[in-house]
């Protein structure tokens, strides 16, 4: 991770906005060149009537490659917190099983740029994809990848091959199951968790829950679930700007946290 500040990285609730209950923003202009090629990430946890359309659309960027991927999933209010005024916030997601399911809704909607410097990186151009749309390969031993961008088991991803290599996997883990991913050692490469728990590195001992931000080294990612099932995003791609990947500190060997709960 380089010598910078942890205020650096710590995810920036936003005040809620259109049909979102709350807004959390994970990269920007302050920390964007930790996350090269990555320079803008915003999550946005919805409620029973989102609407899509109520969430203005960026200006396209001439340097950027821009993709909105909008969740859905099924509303449990137990085991959600509340916002503000006490609305109930994003459903519990990723499959994970409850005692009355109950109708699905929107429950995260994700705004993610690239950065692109011509037409063959798809500079300018925006990708909008919902969950249910996107490619999904289910190993049989409880996990599920839906592909967004990249290539997973031999299934490529909805979003066409991007020449920087970038990698975008939306994964959901049942109870006991284990995620083995390697991506190139030179790549940017971090996750998000958003439903669930899990553990994280070869020799994780720590779970992370919900709003976890997760810096990997070396491309390697693996998550261990046990009593719960977890569902995250995973990110990965080549920098741009700089030569080397920054690595995480010599005492998180295996993964650096970056925020969220354990």
């Amino acid at each position: 991770m380089g010598k910078v500040t942890p205020e650096k990285h710590t995810w920036r609730p936003m005040p809620p906005a259109g049909p979102c209950l709350t807004v959390q923003r994970l990269v920007d202009r302050y920390n964007a060149r930790e996350f090269d090629p990555f320079s803008f990430l915003t999550v946005c946890y919805c409620g029973e009537k989102f609407d899509r359309d109520g969430v203005p659309a960026p200006v396209p960027g001439e340097e950027r490659m821009a993709v909105n991927y909008l969740v859905t999933g099924v509303l449990n209010p137990v085991d959600m917190p509340s916002g503000a005024e006490g609305q109930t916030l994003a459903a519990t997601v990723g499959g994970l099983k409850q005692a009355q399911p109950s109708e699905p809704v929107d429950v995260l909607n994700l705004e993610l740029w690239v950065k692109a410097f011509g037409e063959t990186d798809g500079a300018g151009k925006r990708w909008e994809l919902e969950s249910e749309n996107v490619p999904l390969v289910r190993t049989g031993t409880g996990v599920a990848v839906r592909v967004l961008s990249g290539r997973f088991a031999d299934t490529p991803g909805a979003v066409f091959a991007h020449p920087s290599g970038t990698i975008l996997f939306d994964v959901t883990l049942s109870p006991g199951a284990v995620f083995e991913y390697q991506a190139p050692a030179e790549n940017t490469t971090f996750v998000y968790v958003f439903g669930g728990k899990a553990k994280f590195g070869r020799k994780g001992r720590k779970q992370f829950g919900k709003n976890s931000l997760l810096r990997t080294p070396g491309g390697d990612v693996t998550a261990v679930t046990y009593c719960s099932g977890a569902r995250f995003l995973l990110f990965s791609g080549r920098p741009v700007e700089r030569e080397n990947p920054e690595l995480c500190p010599q005492t998180e060997k295996t993964v650096c946290r970056v925020n969220g709960k354990k």
